[in-house]
């Protein structure tokens, strides 16, 4: 009975440490940073009665080996406002295609009373138990990669912005929208414009 008591906690120290060398091995495979979260920036007009542009503050980064995660936070009236975007690595090279799927993820709570804020913003009617939708898949098209492969490197001024434009489709043709999503990972700011 002894020996097998020991040879279960020596299977299991086995088990343990095995597992710990794989979260080491993930975690130096990503390089995560995070930044404080800073006022959210409202840029509307009125005039024009199409909405508004908002600036959020890049909370968080995740860099992995296949997808780069961008958490943005922002305080707004005494609340935090929020969303997070999951971008794959650039397919520059391997697929002809322009367009890439990346995918929106809410913040719980923080998203929640992001999608008030756009809800007044837009003229829309407000109903507090709306949420924020937990995740969907967008198409897009990274502007930067799409004016390289059409004009040249040499065409394009270098930036640090990420520019990229989202399609928003359902099985209703009419309910169609389409947003430019601009990530600036260096000054820590992410523009829904």
């Amino acid at each position: 009975m002894h020996k097998f008591l020991i040879a279960l906690l020596l299977i299991s120290s086995i088990g343990c440490s095995s597992n710990k060398n794989k979260s080491a091995e993930n975690a130096a495979k990503s390089i995560n940073a995070t930044y404080p979260v800073q006022p959210l920036i409202i840029e509307s007009d009125d005039d024009e009665g199409w909405g508004a542009d908002i600036r959020l503050s890049l909370t968080q980064v995740v860099s992995a080996d296949s997808a780069n995660t961008y958490r943005a936070v922002s305080s707004h009236e005494g609340k935090n406002v929020g969303i997070e975007f999951i971008l794959p690595k650039s397919n520059a090279g391997k697929d002809k295609s322009p367009t890439q799927v990346l995918m929106i993820k809410s913040c719980g709570e923080n998203s929640d009373n992001l999608l008030m804020i756009l809800t007044n913003l837009y003229k829309l009617k407000p109903d507090q138990a709306k949420h924020f939708i937990s995740s969907a898949k967008l198409a897009f098209v990274d502007l930067n990669e799409f004016a390289k492969a059409k004009f040249g490197k040499e065409a394009i001024q270098a930036t640090d912005v990420k520019e990229m434009k989202l399609f928003f489709e359902t099985e209703d043709p009419d309910d169609y929208a389409e947003l430019y999503l601009n990530i600036n990972a260096r000054e820590h700011w992410l523009e829904v414009r």
